[in-house]
């Protein structure tokens, strides 16, 4: 997860504003609730822990069911995100650390999110919802074996 810098600007951005935006592939631009979130391109680590994360899921999720792949920031992901998505009724919202290495899962029940992982390192966890697969943090950032 890098630093995160937000651009500050009297009034509300809109989507128009957005994608005005220049191509740069070294910053990552956000809009969240009328405001642009930007941020450093993620590192190899964290690009890889993404995808490894994104590929487990992706395997098992069953018909008429998505997944989504959003990096961003640490504070975006357990602040602003976290509220948007539970007030969207997003049912079950991960967050990885690739640092750590330690993932953190919540499920929305009765309009709340609810911690139901905080698993870190070599541990495993099994997910139950919003269908099975099984994690273990320190497998997603490992590098991919010389062939």
């Amino acid at each position: 997860m890098g630093v995160m810098t937000a651009v500050e600007a009297t009034g509300r951005f809109t989507r128009a504003d957005f994608e005005a935006l220049p191509d740069d592939e070294r910053w990552r631009y956000e809009l969240l609730d009328g405001a642009f979130v930007v941020t450093p391109s993620p590192t190899p680590s964290h690009q890889r822990a993404m995808q490894r994360i994104f590929l487990l899921l992706q395997a098992a999720v069953p018909s008429g069911l998505e997944v989504f792949v959003a990096p961003s920031s640490r504070r975006r992901d357990v602040g602003d995100k976290l509220t948007a998505y539970r007030d969207a009724g997003v049912p079950s919202y991960w967050v990885f650390d690739p640092v750590s290495p330690r993932l953190r899962a919540w499920r929305l029940e009765g309009g709340e999110y609810v911690g139901i992982a905080d698993v870190a390192a070599d541990e495993v966890w099994t997910s139950d919802a919003p269908y099975a697969v099984t994690v273990r943090p320190a497998d997603l950032i490992r590098p991919a074996p010389r062939r």
